[in-house]
């Protein structure tokens, strides 16, 4: 059952960014309808895809509760303290 519920989420989750790709790529067609315009769409779309494609086994691997609340932080900066500022 998690395998499946794993699997699901990881599609809708990875799904995600190629929605987001698909509507910029029509709204820079639509502002550039020639060759320029289409490149970009294509290689905003071919990024999105590879995007998605990571954060799908991403979720797929570790689960979406663990992917959605990973924490992006080192412990390298817990031991700094502020410098105290100089009285006048």
């Amino acid at each position: 059952m998690k395998k499946i519920i794993n699997t699901l989420s990881g599609i809708f989750i990875g799904i995600l960014p190629i929605g987001g790709a698909i509507v910029l790529s029509i709204l820079i067609y639509a502002t550039l309808p020639n060759r320029i315009g289409i490149a970009i769409a294509l290689i905003l779309t071919g990024l999105a895809f590879w995007l998605g494609w990571g954060v799908f086994k991403k979720v797929k691997t570790i689960g979406p509760i663990a992917f959605i609340s990973i924490v992006h932080a080192t412990p390298d900066l817990d031991k700094n303290h502020p410098k105290e500022l100089p009285r006048k």
